[in-house]
C-alpha cells in the first residue's frame, strides 16, 4: 500500500492525530470536511482550534504580534471631576459655576476639573482583545503538543512562549477592557478591517477565520480549506522508506479495529483525539456498564498492562529464568557504568481491553502488532521481527504485575488474542494455518480477518439491535 493511498484511507479520521508528523497540503480536504460535518460530540471544536493555530497565517500573525503592539491606536478622552480646595487639573469654569449654584452658591472651594487621558477601548482594540482571548485559550489547551512536536515552521523557536507572554503580561494590551457579551460587534470588526494599521486588518481576518471554522456550525468551504492545509501526517522516526510511513500504517490498522469492533458489538465507538498523555483513543459502551477500550501505543499507557518490561514488581513464581537474567544484567550494567538501568516497556501498537462491571478481564484482551515493510530481504526481516514481537507480547503480557496467560505455551500463544498486520506482499503465504500460534493479516485482507477474530473474542457482547453511525460506526468525543 503506497503512502498516498494510506493518507486517503485514513483521511476521514486523520485530523484526530496530533502527534509527531509534518504539515502537508493534501487533496483530502473534502473528505475531512465531510467527516467534520458528521456526528460530532461536544468538545470536538478544540481540535479545530489546533488546526486553526497551525495555519500559516495564524503563525505569522503571532510571530509579528510583539513588535506590532507599538502600533496600538489610542484616543483621547476627558474626565470631569468635582473637587474641593486642591486643584491639580484644568478648571472648567462654566461647569464649576453651574455646580456651585446647584449645591451652594457661597462655596468658593468647589471646583469642576477636567483631566485628559488615553482611551484604549476603541472598536479595533476590542476586536484585537477578543481575538487574543481566543488565542490564549487555544494555546493553553494545546501547549504540550505545540511545544513537543516539530511541525515544520509552525510555532518554532520559542514562538509559543513569546506569544503567551505577550498576551498575558504586555502592559499596553492589558489596558484594553475585556469584551462584553455580544462583542466584538460587526461594526467593531469592520473598523478593524478598514484600519490603516496591518495589526488590525490582520486581526480582523484572523477573527473572521476563527469564527468561520471553530464555531459549533462552521462554514463548510472554509473548514475544508483549513483541514486540507493543516493535516498532520505522521512520518515515523526512521530514515528508510519502509519506516517513514509506519505510523500512518499503524493508524490505518487502529481505525480498522475500531470500525470492525463497531460491526461486531453493534455499538458506535467514540473516537477521541490521539494526543500526548491521553488514555484510550476509542471507547465502546456496552450493556450493563461493560466497556471495550482501544489503546494506541504511541499515545499513552494502557490499564496497568505491561509487556516484556521490568520484572521487579512481578511475583517470583511468574518470572522465568530468562527474564530474571535479563533483569539482573540490566541492573549490574547500570551499577558498572553508572547509568540508568531501567528499560522502557514495549507495548503492542493496538490493544483492546474488556472491562466487565468496571474490572478488566485480562484474558479477553486483543493484541495487534503492525509492521509496514519493504520488498525483498528487508521486508522478510521486518515481518519476522513482527512475529517474534507478537509472540513475546502474548507470552509476557501482564496485568497488575501478573502474567495473563500463566499456563504452558498453548495458553501463551492463543490465536484469538493476537494479530500481526503487515503490508500487502505477494511473496507472503497468508492466511497461514489455523493452528499457527499467531494470525497474520495483510492490509488487503484486514477487514475480513479482523471481523472474524473480533467476533470470536467479543461476539457474545453484541447488542440485540445494532445502530450503525453515519461514519462507519465511529463518532467523536471530547477528552473527558
Amino acid at each position: 500500500m503506497e503512502p498516498d493511498e494510506l493518507v486517503e484511507r485514513v483521511a476521514t479520521d486523520l485530523e484526530l492525530y496530533v502527534m509527531s508528523g509534518e504539515l502537508r497540503s493534501d487533496a483530502v480536504g473534502e473528505a475531512l470536511a465531510d467527516a467534520a460535518f458528521g456526528e460530532r460530540a461536544v468538545g470536538f471544536e478544540d481540535l479545530l482550534v489546533l488546526h486553526y493555530l497551525l495555519e500559516s497565517e495564524t503563525v505569522a500573525f503571532a510571530d509579528a504580534l510583539r513588535r506590532r503592539v507599538r502600533e496600538l491606536r489610542t484616543g483621547t478622552a476627558t474626565e470631569s471631576t468635582v473637587t474641593r480646595s486642591e486643584v491639580s487639573s484644568r478648571i472648567d469654569w462654566s461647569e464649576t459655576m453651574r455646580e456651585r449654584y446647584a449645591r451652594n452658591p457661597d462655596d468658593s472651594t468647589l471646583f469642576v476639573t477636567q483631566s485628559r487621558y488615553e482611551e484604549y477601548d476603541l472598536d479595533e482594540n476590542l476586536l484585537l482583545r477578543a481575538l487574543l482571548d481566543r488565542f490564549e485559550a487555544g494555546l493553553d489547551t494545546w501547549a504540550d503538543e505545540l511545544a513537543a512536536y516539530d511541525w515544520g515552521d509552525a510555532w518554532s523557536d520559542g514562538l509559543l512562549d513569546r506569544t503567551r507572554r505577550t498576551i498575558a503580561s504586555n502592559v499596553v494590551l492589558n489596558r484594553i477592557r475585556d469584551p462584553e457579551p455580544g462583542e466584538p460587534t460587526p461594526a467593531m470588526v469592520e473598523a478593524a478591517r478598514r484600519s490603516r494599521h496591518a495589526l488590525y486588518r490582520e486581526a480582523a481576518e484572523r477573527y473572521r477565520r476563527y469564527e468561520a471554522v471553530c464555531s459549533s456550525d462552521p462554514d463548510r468551504d472554509e473548514l475544508r480549506d483549513l483541514l486540507a492545509n493543516t493535516l498532520v501526517v505522521p512520518t515515523g522516526s526512521g530514515r528508510s522508506a519502509e519506516r517513514t510511513y509506519s505510523t500512518l500504517f499503524e493508524l490505518y490498522v487502529l481505525f480498522a479495529v475500531v470500525e470492525e469492533l463497531s460491526a461486531v458489538v453493534g455499538a458506535s465507538g467514540d473516537l477521541a483525539p490521539i494526543r500526548r498523555g491521553r488514555d484510550e483513543v476509542a471507547r465502546f459502551e456496552l450493556a450493563d456498564g461493560d466497556r471495550l477500550l482501544v489503546f494506541y501505543e504511541q499515545a499513552a499507557g494502557s490499564k496497568d498492562f505491561s509487556f516484556l518490561g521490568s520484572t521487579a514488581d512481578a511475583a517470583a513464581g511468574s518470572v522465568t529464568r530468562r527474564e530474571e537474567t535479563r533483569e539482573r544484567t540490566r541492573r549490574i550494567r547500570g551499577e558498572l557504568f553508572d547509568t540508568d538501568s531501567r528499560v522502557a516497556t514495549k507495548r503492542p501498537d493496538v490493544l483492546v481491553v474488556y472491562e466487565e462491571s468496571g474490572r478488566v478481564v485480562p484474558d479477553r484482551s486483543f493484541v495487534v502488532e503492525v509492521k509496514y515493510h519493504g520488498d525483498g530481504e528487508s521486508g522478510a526481516a521486518t515481518v519476522e521481527r513482527g512475529v517474534e514481537e507478537l509472540l513475546e507480547y502474548l507470552a509476557y503480557m501482564r496485568h497488575d504485575g501478573r502474567l495473563v496467560f500463566d499456563g504452558g505455551p498453548d495458553d501463551w500463544y492463543g490465536a484469538d488474542n493476537g494479530l500481526l498486520v503487515v503490508d500487502d506482499d505477494d511473496s507472503l503465504a497468508t492466511p497461514i494455518d489455523a493452528d499457527s500460534p499467531v494470525r497474520v493479516a495483510q492490509a488487503g485482507d484486514l477487514g475480513a480477518v479482523l471481523r472474524q477474530q473480533l467476533a470470536d473474542l467479543y461476539g457474545d457482547l453484541a447488542r440485540p439491535s445494532r445502530e450503525e453511525s453515519s461514519r462507519g460506526g465511529s463518532s467523536r468525543t471530547d477528552e473527558t
